[in-house]
């Protein structure tokens, strides 16, 4: 496959990409208003705000590739099989499919905390630093979600929905 023709898949994503974010931010403002907090449409409006920024520079990283005509491609198309580490991967889908379980029976906090936890274990962090983040994330998510955003996470042990 010719390095202009990769370029040209990168330009077309993004045009795709455009397009989707386009449509998610207009879909967004339809959602209803509540005066006094960021409403239901805010967070998609982040999300497209975000993915169009991402196509615009895929755009722009497909245009700067055609015009310039280097080698650089093959070694982006060369994929080292031995250094690729599918564990990691299937460890996350496990980990998502266990907080499933776990987030209606022990609550989001106690079961994001473990799962960023068992997840920073695996990437080799110290136990205690391990520790102190994964329960720091937990925290601070269920503070913005629940608490700024009103979005009704799974109850936990603790009173307060902790």
């Amino acid at each position: 496959m010719s390095p202009a023709l990769l370029e040209m898949s990168n330009i077309i994503f993004g045009l795709i990409f455009v397009f989707i974010s386009v449509w998610v931010y207009f879909q967004a403002r339809r959602f209803p208003y509540i005066p006094g907090y960021p409403g239901p449409g805010f967070f998609p409006t982040i999300v497209a705000f975000a993915l169009f920024t991402a196509s615009l520079c895929l755009i722009g990283v497909g245009i700067k590739n055609i015009l310039k005509d280097d080698c650089a491609w093959r070694r982006r198309l060369t994929i080292n099989f031995s250094q690729l580490n599918i564990s990691n991967f299937v460890s996350v889908v496990i980990m998502i499919l266990v907080y499933l379980f776990l987030s209606p029976r022990i609550g989001f906090f106690f079961s994001s905390a473990l799962i960023l936890f068992l997840l920073m274990l695996k990437m080799k962090t110290r136990i205690w630093q391990a520790f102190i983040i994964a329960f720091g994330v937990a925290a601070l998510l269920r503070v913005v979600f629940q608490d700024i955003f009103k979005v009704p996470l799974p109850y936990g042990l603790l009173p307060g929905g902790w």
